[in-house]
């Protein structure tokens, strides 16, 4: 094996070695790709070089047992076809280790021109070529290696992020613990003086005052243990008594008189529902006579109506028989003495009629009258019950009050 087939073994062994630390391995496979050919290239010079006839064939890389070759056309054996072993073939147009290869400079140089006109893409290139040889493909394991890398950086990433997020945490829980801490002092602080201003104004509070310190119960539970004794040091001088000893005595009072509260309250709401049963039959009771006024106010108003229009055709009558009768009279005045009589008598049956019909549309009147009045005094009693439920409602409304807040 020559030198520089050591060389591209060597770096061969390194691109592999490099598969899992190089990012760059893409790269470095498509130099050695590019190497390889100038090399295969500089090969079929040698081979061309060498043969003082050469056999112009093509081999296509195929997984063949034997590649047909037919003989071109000025050859002694030309129109024959003939069969290459592919063993055979790949020991022949395999470099030795021995063979010297002289290349002259013109050839160098189109060589070298040729390998600067390559594409450096990654992509893979067949190309017809001999003699045949492997050509080394880049694998997958770049892209694989470059996932990988992709994965850690994102890892290491979501990483730090997660310790700025701990830290910034850390560090807000650590300020916030440290101000929480001056605030209860400064909170505790505030407590206590406002705990020794009641003490110190003890004697100038009323008894119920004074035995009444609940309302400092949340207060005196906030103090530190040392804020504690001083208050019950205070107290002992104005009371005699810790300030749980007042406290507790506060609470029984309180106790007793919220079982007495309850007595009372029960016994209050025992009376106002008695009050309440008492006005709501009263209302029942003033709602059931307006009902009844109010049938009378209707029936009495039909028959004044009833009455009216009776009044209005007795009126009728009566004037016809008026004008009848004043006719009748006059016949009476203007009548010979023979027939006075006569006209007296129909003047009289005329005036009768007159006298009754008035008579009649007189009684007429008068029932006018009574109904009016009647309706009258119905409407004054209606007005007085309106008001009767009115004030009962009021009343009983003030009842439920007072229950709602005995609740």
């Amino acid at each position: 094996m020559t030198n520089r087939e050591n060389r591209e073994f060597d770096e061969l062994n390194n691109l592999i070695d490099d598969i899992e630390n190089d990012d760059t391995l893409e790269r470095k496979m498509n130099d050695f790709t590019r190497r390889k050919e100038r090399k295969n290239r500089m090969d079929r010079l040698r081979n061309e070089q060498s043969k003082s006839e050469p056999e112009s064939f093509v081999v296509r890389q195929e997984p063949e047992p034997s590649v047909e070759h037919t003989i071109p056309a000025g050859n002694q054996d030309a129109g024959k076809t003939t069969a290459f072993d592919w063993k055979q073939m790949q020991e022949e147009v395999e470099p030795k280790a021995s063979e010297t290869v002289v290349i002259d400079d013109q050839k160098i140089q189109s060589l070298m021109e040729e390998e600067a006109a390559q594409t450096a893409s990654s992509q893979s290139i067949q190309y017809v070529q001999k003699p045949i040889e492997e050509q080394v493909m880049p694998s997958n394991n770049g892209k694989k290696k470059n996932n990988r890398n992709t994965a850690k950086i994102v890892g290491i990433a979501v990483l730090i992020v997660l310790a700025l997020v701990l830290g910034v945490f850390a560090f807000t829980t650590i300020r916030n613990s440290l101000s929480g801490d001056d605030t209860t002092e400064e909170l505790q602080q505030a407590n206590y003086e406002e705990l020794m201003a009641w003490i110190e104004d003890y004697d100038t509070y009323t008894t119920d005052e004074k035995n009444d310190n609940t309302k400092y119960e949340d207060i005196n539970n906030s103090l530190s243990s040392s804020q504690k004794a001083k208050v019950d040091a205070a107290l002992k001088e104005k009371t005699g008594k810790t300030f749980d000893q007042l406290l507790a005595r506060a609470k029984t009072a309180k106790k007793k008189s919220s079982s007495n509260n309850n007595r009372k309250n029960a016994e209050s709401k025992a009376s106002l529902r008695k009050q309440l049963s008492t006005l709501q039959d009263q209302l029942d009771q003033a709602q059931s006579d307006l009902e009844d006024i109010e049938d009378q106010i209707s029936d009495v108003q039909s028959d004044l109506n009833t009455l009216a229009t009776s009044i209005a055709s007795k009126e009728n009558e009566v004037t016809a028989a008026q004008a009848e009768a004043s006719e009748a009279y006059q016949n009476y005045l203007n009548a010979s003495d023979d027939e006075k009589s006569t006209y007296k008598s129909i003047y009289d049956t005329k005036n009768s009629e007159y006298n009754r019909l008035y008579n009649e549309l007189s009684n007429l009147r008068t029932q006018q009258s009574t109904l009016n009045s009647n309706l009258t005094s119905l409407n004054t009693s209606k007005s007085s019950l309106q008001s009767t439920i009115n004030d009962l409602n009021a009343q009983i409304t003030d009842v439920n009050n007072q229950l709602s807040e005995l609740d």
